[in-house]
């Protein structure tokens, strides 16, 4: 999202008028869930993907007739029966795809966006599907900002926000929703070789990393290029590595953890220290007879048998990684299951307001 949110304050700061392609709804089997983004301008694709194929070439050429005309669209695509045969459609599913133009007028809206994801900080993104297709903020308190919604009806949208997109209707208004949630986070905890190559990949995909270290010359900007300066912290010995006060924010669900330290000594400190946090994923590198042996310690300390079973140890997929890049992919793709899964069953945290009578 983050990629998209930029992208539109890129395009619009240099006064180009923009269509914005967003999958509303999907049912069945398609290339891309609800949410999926693209950004499209009078020479084509700039940005993003709703899953390639006819689908997405339609929709491309949709948007155009939109910048052109205005008015938005929704395009309704069918990848099931007969319309898919002969076609790249066999995905089966259907989409329902709402194409809208984004003027430079919109850009301080759209800084705000990213400036709130980028903090952390949720935000319900609604546009009317209506010709002009205004678009609004609702925020967690309730407040909205923008034109295309009403402040009254801001907690009937609240109770009904989705895990990514959807189409309703309130008061005889027709609404596009979506959920930007802030983008989980991924501590690393130690800034070898192993961290540079797992920041080199979770980044791209949405998470925001920080990473710890007790040498200060292992946290240096020009080993991790991809992580906010602040986000770089020098920890001594690695003591209260996860305080909140140190980190700037609360290690929660929806904070990741992956310990990768120089030493065993360290990893078993961050981990007794992550057990004792709500994070949504702990893991940690190192052999089975690692584990066995410091799991051993840890339950005289009076750890459960059930707060072992929180960390993934040894950390990542079994693809049967030996370099450093390997082993980033396997980190990864565990912290994306681990991550869908979160999303799946706890979608946006909204503070539902009780509709008026």
């Amino acid at each position: 999202m983050r990629t998209i949110l930029a992208g539109i304050c890129e395009y619009l700061k240099k006064g180009r008028t923009l269509a914005m392609v967003t999958i509303a709804a999907e049912k069945g089997s398609t290339p891309r869930s609800a949410g999926s983004k693209m950004l499209i301008d009078a020479g084509g694709l700039l940005c993003g993907t709703i899953g390639g194929g006819l689908a997405e070439a339609r929709a491309i050429k949709e948007a155009g007739e939109v910048l052109a005309s205005g008015k938005s669209s929704l395009l309704h695509a069918d990848m099931s029966g007969c319309l898919a045969e002969g076609a790249d459609l066999i995905c089966g599913g259907r989409m329902d795809i709402f194409i809208q133009t984004l003027k430079p007028e919109l850009l301080d809206f759209f800084q705000m966006l990213l400036a709130r994801y980028e903090h952390g900080q949720n935000t319900l993104l609604v546009t009317s599907t209506g010709e002009s297709a205004p678009v609004s903020a609702v925020f967690p308190d309730g407040s909205v900002a923008g034109a295309a919604l009403a402040p009254e009806r801001s907690s009937v949208i609240m109770q009904k926000a989705p895990e990514s997109a959807i189409l309703m209707q309130v008061e005889g208004e027709n609404y596009l929703v979506e959920s930007l949630l802030a983008p989980l986070r991924l501590i690393l905890a130690g800034g070898g070789h192993v961290s540079q190559a797992v920041c080199r990949v979770a980044v791209p995909v949405g998470f925001k990393v920080t990473v710890l270290d007790d040498r200060p010359e292992f946290v240096a900007q020009e080993r991790f290029p991809q992580v906010a300066a602040d986000c770089l912290l020098t920890v001594p010995a690695f003591i209260d590595s996860l305080d909140e006060k140190k980190l700037g924010f609360p290690v929660d669900e929806r904070c990741f953890i992956a310990i990768l330290t120089r030493g065993h000594v360290f990893d078993a400190s961050v981990l007794y220290q992550s057990l004792k946090t709500k994070a949504g994923y702990i893991g940690m590198i190192g052999s089975r007879a690692k584990k066995k042996q410091l799991y051993a310690k840890l339950m005289k300390m009076g750890f459960t048998q059930e707060d072992l079973m929180r960390p993934f140890c040894p950390i990542g997929i079994k693809i049967g990684a030996e370099t450093p890049a390997e082993i980033a992919v396997s980190i990864v793709s565990e912290l994306i299951a681990r991550r869908a899964e979160i999303l799946r069953n706890k979608p946006g945290a909204y503070t539902v307001i009780p509709i008026p009578n």
